[in-house]
């Protein structure tokens, strides 16, 4: 008889569970008439990370002039010359392509650094004529820096021109687009990268866009 309750307890144990788990599954599918306004789009929740990302960028972005006096822009100017993609975004370096217009190239990385460095060998890295564009993307959270325009001068670093602070925080690609505006035409520049928070980071690779004929 105890062999025989336990056998019969178990055949009703299975059918519990099987009614059970049909019921959880019955629930677990929508309906015409379930409301489905309070759930949220994996999409939503990426869009919504890279928008905070964003917001974090575009609050730290700072733009001087060569006598160093901080341009006012809004956040609505600057997003009209850089775009800033963060890593949780899909975007790749092709879509940052502007056809439109006739230059040449020049990468430079990966460089980890503590201090700074100039873009392009030698001393004072290599004199660019005519820059435009920069596109930087950091390989991992990038530290407090910027990107320093210097007047070419023989062959070495004349005065500043233009700096750019990008500043702390931050994963992923910017593309600025300030260069051809806030610098001179038909004339060279050496351009510095300086970290000034003392912290080593990385950055994987600058792309100068320069002989712009835009």
């Amino acid at each position: 008889m105890k062999a025989k309750h336990v056998l019969l307890s178990s055949v009703a144990l299975l059918g519990m569970s099987y009614f059970g788990l049909q019921n959880a599954s019955a629930s677990a599918v929508p309906s015409d008439s379930q409301d489905l306004t309070n759930v949220t789009p994996v999409y939503a929740v990426e869009n919504t990370s890279a928008e905070i990302e964003k917001e974090k960028f575009f609050s730290q972005v700072k733009i001087f002039d060569g006598e160093g006096n901080l341009i006012p822009y809004t956040r609505e100017e600057l997003e009209e010359f850089i775009t800033f993609e963060p890593n949780v975004s899909t975007l790749s370096l092709e879509d940052f392509a502007t056809p439109y217009s006739m230059y040449t190239t020049f990468d430079y990385g990966p460089m980890t650094f503590s201090y700074g460095y100039y873009i392009g060998k030698g001393t004072y890295g290599q004199a660019f004529l005519n820059p435009a564009e920069t596109i930087v993307t950091v390989n991992g959270t990038a530290q407090d820096f910027s990107i320093v325009a210097y007047n070419d001068s023989s062959g070495g670093v004349g005065s500043e021109a233009a700096r750019m602070n990008f500043g702390s925080g931050w994963s992923g690609t910017v593309h600025y687009g300030g260069w051809a505006t806030t610098l001179k035409r038909d004339k060279s520049y050496r351009f510095y990268v300086a970290n000034h928070s003392g912290k080593s980071f990385t950055i994987n690779n600058i792309q100068l866009w320069y002989n712009w004929q835009g």
